[in-house]
């Protein structure tokens, strides 16, 4: 991503408190800004997985927006 000047990552999905947020991480992680398109993802809620989820994206400071923000 960062050959084709690729700075930032929109993210989507179906596992929100899986897929999506290990892809998150790791892009953020890479030094990517990131933004998780929270309305075009759903979590599986095991445990409290997606409360968990939405604390790491606060740790790594990762915004969570509509798609209808997006511009």
């Amino acid at each position: 991503m960062r050959e084709r000047g690729l700075t930032g990552v929109f993210v989507c999905g179906l596992a929100f408190d899986f897929c999506v947020r290990y892809s998150t991480e790791d892009a953020r992680r890479a030094a990517f800004d990131v933004v998780v398109i929270e309305d075009a993802c759903r979590g599986i809620d095991l445990a409290g997985s997606v409360a968990a989820t939405r604390a790491s994206f606060d740790e790594f400071a990762i915004p969570c927006i509509a798609s209808d923000r997006i511009a």
